[in-house]
């Protein structure tokens, strides 16, 4: 996945320590010390976002990203081999969510189920960024407070493609970022599950309100 304008944009203006630059060669040499496969995934991780900070726009939460640096070469990063698939634990962290995230070897950003199952949250953490710098330029806008369950996808379906055009650039199977110029509704996994949650801003109160009746009185929502 390639970065849009802009999250390139977004991304080049998050400020990243120099210790946290290193070669392509080295990352893989540090990788290969692991026991861990250097695939394009982790090794464009280690080269576009390890070692930064970014911030949600809304609330103001903290996701970090770590893999290796010049200092740090990674010996408390712990991993686990699931058919064929690595999950590496440590790379990203999230401040205020009670779950840990992990880095797949595909790029994918996954939480683990309490059954130990991998839940991918994001296809590839390149939509983190997208996601973050769609918001960032949406941020005197209004989040409403409520994340609802996802009851019936069908009739959301339908509403979404009638009013709202998805930002595929922030996107996936388990994501998803739907906008109509007034508000904007964000679809994705409760974490540590393939449950669905739905959440909505605004540019004021009463446009996300406006929504929200509509999809519950659909039962679409609860």
């Amino acid at each position: 996945m390639k970065l849009s304008n802009r999250g390139r944009k977004y991304l080049e203006s998050i400020k990243r320590p120099k210790d946290s630059i290193i070669s392509e060669e080295e990352t893989k040499k540090l990788l290969k010390q692991k026991n861990i496969p250097s695939t394009d995934a982790l090794v464009n991780f280690q080269k576009y976002l390890s070692g930064i900070t970014i911030i949600e726009p809304f609330r103001k939460r903290k996701f970090d990203f770590h893999l290796f640096s010049k200092i740090k070469n990674g010996n408390n990063l712990q991993f686990e081999k699931i058919d064929e698939v690595y999950y590496l634990s440590g790379c990203i962290s999230d401040e205020i969510a009670q779950f840990s995230f992990d880095l797949s070897s595909k790029g994918e950003i996954i939480t683990f189920s309490y059954e130990d199952e991998p839940i991918i949250i994001y296809s590839s953490f390149f939509q983190k960024i997208e996601e973050y710098a769609f918001k960032a330029k949406k941020a005197d806008w209004y989040e409403n407070e409520e994340y609802y369950d996802l009851v019936d996808n069908l009739p959301l379906k339908k509403f979404l493609k009638s009013k709202f055009t998805k930002v595929n650039e922030c996107s996936c199977t388990y994501f998803e970022i739907w906008e109509n110029g007034s508000s904007f509704i964000e679809i994705g996994r409760w974490l540590g599950e393939k449950r669905k949650y739905l959440h909505v801003y605004g540019k004021n109160k009463q446009e996300t309100s406006n929504i929200i009746n509509q999809l519950k009185n659909d039962k679409v929502i609860n």
